[in-house]
């Protein structure tokens, strides 16, 4: 149409469905002591709950013609999703005459996410539940005074578990009886190492090199608290 020149045009109506919307209640709590034994203290417990519906559509994987005939079953995706989390970190920036700045603690994660088929109330993707537990150790060292060198340790111990489900989607010739898909609970402990150098030629300028490893943001996975 567009290459034709035909503008597009709509039409009022009642779309199928309830209207698409996303939900995110996020709440926080922090605590900090600027002085606990030399060291300086910070705390974080977070939570997260989220949810978000899509729009109705007849899509060949919505289908199933034990609730109605074929290609004429409209529903709506919906994910949701709930995070439970919490950091602790105690910092000492005085060491080495004041060259030398030691961050060290840890975090954990609890996240409980599905997908569902909101109108009929269908299982879509089962409930994943995903436990991360992780310690961490960071440097800074001041090789010059614009140049600061940056190491850092992180110990990663994760699980995760989904349990047995069957698929909505149908097969090439149009068999609504699903996959069966057998489910887990895989776990990992992964050592992360980083090793950058960082040069601020003026402020707020800074320049970042990253030698080995890689950035990771500790605690809560949404926040931008960096170690």
């Amino acid at each position: 149409m567009r290459a034709q020149g035909i503008p597009t045009t709509s039409a009022r109506g009642t779309p199928p469905g309830d209207a698409p919307f996303n939900s995110v209640w996020s709440t926080g709590f922090t605590y900090d002591h600027n002085n606990l034994a030399g060291f300086k203290l910070s705390t974080l417990l977070f939570s997260q709950e989220y949810e978000a519906l899509f729009g109705a559509t007849n899509s060949q994987s919505f289908q199933d013609t034990t609730i109605a005939p074929n290609k004429t079953l409209y529903d709506q995706s919906r994910a949701v999703s709930s995070k439970l989390g919490a950091k602790l970190a105690l910092t000492r920036d005085d060491l080495l005459e004041d060259t030398l700045k030691v961050t060290a603690g840890f975090d954990v994660l609890l996240d409980k996410n599905k997908q569902d088929l909101y109108l009929t109330k269908r299982t879509y993707v089962p409930e994943i539940e995903y436990t991360n537990y992780s310690s961490f150790l960071q440097t800074e060292y001041a090789l010059l005074d614009n140049v600061t060198l940056h190491a850092g340790v992180r110990h990663e111990i994760a699980k995760l578990k989904v349990d047995d489900y069957r698929t909505q989607s149908a097969d090439a010739n149009d068999a609504y009886d699903g996959v069966a898909v057998k489910g887990g609970t895989p776990k990992f402990n992964q050592t992360l190492y980083n090793v950058g150098i960082v040069y601020s030629p003026w402020e707020p300028l800074s320049l970042v090199h990253q030698l080995l490893g890689r950035v990771w943001y500790a605690g809560c996975r949404t926040c931008t608290a960096r170690y």
